[in-house]
């Protein structure tokens, strides 16, 4: 399991453990009879643990998964991050960050340069890659955790596996590019394939 974000202040890892539950997990635990000893709930979560796959393939590595959830620092190098309001649009500023999260204790470090919240307007591909691709190049050169790229866009993602990165992220699960698929074929990246209605502009039109 991944949690995407930064660590919540006073948290132990056995503590996210447990809010790293899947929504069956945490429903299970909600119809149960009663108890809602800590106990209870980590039994409730270790069989979902027991379930999944113990490591993940990589571009170049293995990803070990073991119980524990795997922490993924986000670097969003957008003018306009509804997360951190656009304080590390700056490269420098931005690779910083990451190696901030890095130190700090993430497994991963993804990299993003499109807003993607309801209504947000599409970034074109020439500003995604100088976004991106020098911020991807120097954490990957002074990190030693797997990089990802948060990316829609086939030429993007190319860019930065060029550069370093071992995962592509796409919240359009590999079908808002007709070349993402063979860009995610070619390169032997690990694929995080996103699911979202529509587009940032139509998705909360009319959710199912």
């Amino acid at each position: 399991l991944i949690i995407i974000g930064v660590r919540p202040a006073g948290l132990v890892r056995d503590e996210l453990t447990y809010f790293a539950a899947s929504e069956v997990g945490l429903a299970r635990i909600r119809v149960s009879s009663g108890r809602t000893d800590l106990q209870y709930r980590m039994t409730n979560f270790n069989e979902l643990i027991a379930q999944r796959a113990g490591a993940w393939r990589l571009r170049t590595r293995t990803l070990e998964l073991r119980a524990a959830p795997l922490l993924m620092g986000i670097v969003n190098v957008t003018p306009d991050s509804f997360s951190d309001g656009g304080a590390f649009f700056d490269r420098d500023a931005a690779i910083a960050r990451g190696l901030a999260l890095a130190d700090a204790g993430a497994d991963l470090l993804d990299v993003g340069g499109e807003r993607t919240r309801t209504y947000a307007s599409p970034v074109d591909e020439p500003s995604k890659l100088r976004r991106t691709t020098p911020v991807v190049e120097a954490l990957a050169a002074r990190t030693s955790i797997p990089i990802s790229s948060d990316t829609s866009k086939a030429k993007v993602a190319a860019a930065a596996v060029e550069a370093g990165a071992e995962i592509i992220n796409d919240v359009t699960a590999l079908t808002g590019d007709d070349a993402m698929q063979q860009v995610a074929v070619d390169s032997g990246a690990a694929v995080c394939a996103m699911h979202m209605l529509g587009t940032p502009q139509t998705m909360q039109d009319a959710p199912q």
